[in-house]
């Protein structure tokens, strides 16, 4: 049963704070650092897909709908409204860009924007694609698109380096790492079960190849720097590690509710729905963070 009204929790990507929403449509910015929550403000979300996400540097969060309100920019210190694309609806997905002032929008059965951080304004339109993920090691990038499978760019020429062949019909996440690039698809159930995918950066060569077992189910994927290991969440309660080089299963860490959350600091911490932050590598509870939580069992279980 849903234990918490959160539903979206992101991580800055070069700084310690992450953004949650509930279910109630307010946004908390929270410091991990400190254990401290940074402001709390009402915006315009609705439930579905991955419309919360913060800036690198944890001062901007843009939070996305579905019908009528668009995108809209928030300060994260007091919540103020930097702006709002109100026709930008049907928001699917959003991730703020490390290498451009400028926001990714995935809209549903329309173009892929990119979106100038500071005005709104659109600077570019990509038809045909689904995502983006950067490198945070070297200017690259991986292009999901919609027909053609996915290219790993170069992020200022936008010269192909190499192809890959998409496995089922959803790329769920990706991400990279210094010397290769790891794609999580969702297989084809019931014939094909998710799937974990490392890829060489020298050559596009399969490196490895994690299955995930038919009575379970994957949610969330990271990368510890330190150790070098790739992370994943198992069944919302479990946390996964694999050795980067082989894909073997170093670890299984039990950890409790974990129905929503996300990686943080370069992966050394999980941040989950209940409040409850997580060191990565064993598994031990750090922080506890007072999210809001469901007041009666009158709760939905969780369908994503």
């Amino acid at each position: 049963m849903r234990a918490s009204k959160v539903d979206e929790i992101v991580a800055s990507d070069d700084s310690p704070f992450v953004a949650v929403v509930d279910i109630d449509c307010n946004v908390s910015i929270w410091n991990l650092s400190t254990g401290r929550k940074i402001s709390e403000f009402r915006s315009f979300w609705d439930i579905g897909g991955q419309r919360l996400a913060i800036s690198k540097d944890g001062s901007r969060c843009a939070v996305g709908a579905w019908n009528r309100y668009g995108i809209t920019m928030h300060d994260t210190t007091q919540g103020r409204i930097l702006w709002q694309r109100k026709e930008l609806k049907k928001v699917q997905s959003m991730k703020f860009s490390r290498y451009l002032s400028a926001l990714f929008a995935e809209i549903d059965m329309r173009a892929f924007h990119i979106v100038d951080t500071e005005s709104g304004e659109t600077l570019e339109k990509m038809r045909g694609i689904e995502g983006i993920c950067e490198s945070p090691f070297e200017k690259i990038e991986l292009l999901e698109r919609k027909s053609a499978g996915l290219e790993i760019v170069e992020f200022d020429s936008k010269t192909t380096i190499f192809k890959i062949a998409r496995m089922s019909f959803a790329v769920l996440d990706a991400l990279f790492t210094k010397r290769s690039v790891v794609v999580w698809e969702s297989g084809h159930y019931p014939e094909t079960t998710q799937s974990i995918s490392c890829y060489s950066l020298k050559d596009g060569d399969l490196i490895w190849r994690y299955q995930v077992p038919k009575d379970s189910l994957l949610r969330g994927l990271g990368y510890r720097q330190s150790s070098a290991e790739l992370l994943a969440i198992k069944d919302y309660k479990t946390l996964l590690t694999f050795d980067e080089s082989d894909g073997k299963l170093r670890k299984e860490i039990p950890i409790g509710d974990a129905g929503r959350s996300a990686f943080a600091i370069g992966g050394s911490l999980l941040v989950t729905w209940t409040g409850k932050v997580h060191d990565t590598i064993t598994g031990r509870t750090v922080l506890n963070l007072e999210f809001p939580l469901m007041r009666s069992d009158k709760d939905t279980e969780i369908t994503g």
